[in-house]
Formats: structure tokens, sequence, C-alpha cells
């Protein structure tokens, strides 16, 4: 139930984006004008991308428009326990995603996005050696801005086979150019 209602909460919000166009519609049925924004300043951004509970370090990358598109990464470090030799070993953990940036609220510096994507991920803290170690991400999240500072917060979830599904926050700060 927790994830079906997450899922609408980000669908719903991730609508309004497409409520709100900066520029004026003037038919251009091109694929590529519909991430185009002619009136649109600081169109780009790079970014933290930290995640609060397992990695902890992270970038984001990518523009913004009518649609945006973004790539981001993060990056930590977690613990394996075998079972049978009871020994615990270190392991890297990671986050490969992409996704979409819509609008929802531009007014003169001042801007409110969302995003929503998903990719691969390696980031289960602390597991048993007979878990999957990788699996499927979706996140999704707020971007919000003023001149050329940014601020984002979202949620991600990964899951994957022979384990119970993760989830963590993230948070960033970035600037726009």
């Amino acid at each position: 139930m927790k994830r079906l209602t997450l899922a609408v909460f980000f669908l719903f919000f991730s609508s309004l984006g497409f409520a709100q166009d900066s520029t004026k519609n003037n038919n251009d049925f091109n694929i590529f004008s519909s991430f185009k924004c002619k009136d649109c300043s600081y169109k780009y951004f790079v970014s933290t991308n930290s995640g609060l509970l397992h990695t902890p370090i992270g970038f984001r990358v990518g523009f913004l428009g009518k649609k945006g598109f973004y790539l981001g990464g993060r990056y930590g470090n977690g613990t394996i326990y075998n079972s049978e030799a009871n020994t615990t070993t270190d392991t890297k953990l990671f986050s490969i995603t992409s996704g979409l940036i819509l609008p929802i609220y531009i007014k003169n510096k001042f801007s409110v996005h969302t995003y929503f994507g998903g990719g691969y991920g390696q980031w289960f803290d602390k597991r048993w050696d007979t878990w999957t170690k990788s699996g499927i991400e979706i996140e999704g999240g707020f971007m919000v801005s003023y001149k050329r500072v940014s601020f984002s917060f979202g949620a991600n979830v990964l899951d994957g086979a022979k384990t119970y599904a993760v989830g963590d926050g993230t948070l960033g700060f970035g600037i726009r150019f």
C-alpha cells in the first residue's frame, strides 16, 4: 500500500508539469522542440545528489526547459555478511539513474520542477552474501531554484531479486548556468 500511495503521489505532482508551459505553443511537432525553451534562463545545472542512508556521495547534471533531462550517480561503502565463515567484508555501493524533469511553477527568478526516473543500483547496505547485490531503481522528487541556486530533494526505491526493497532519500545543492 505504501508503494502504491508513493507512486500515485509522484504521478500526481509530475502531471502538474504538463499543465504549465514557459513559452507560447507554436504547434511545432518536431520531437526536439519539446525540450527547447527560448525564454528560459539558466537552462543547465550541476548539483550534488547525496543519499541520506546508503550512498552519501553523488552528482547530478542536466538541463531544464519545457521538459528537461538529467543523469545522476551516487557512491558509498557497505558490508557483506558471509554466513558460512561468520565474517564481514567491505563492498562498494553505487547508483546510476536518468530521467525527465518537468516544470511545476516558473515565476521570474523562482521555479519549482519535479523529476522522475529510473536506473540501476547496487546499494543494499549490510546484506547477506546469498542476497542479490543489485537491482532496478526508481526515483522522484522536486527541485526548487532561485536565480542560479537550486535545492533538490527526493526519494529512491531499489528492488532486487531474493531480497527486500530498500528506500532512501536524496538531497542536492547546485548551481544553474
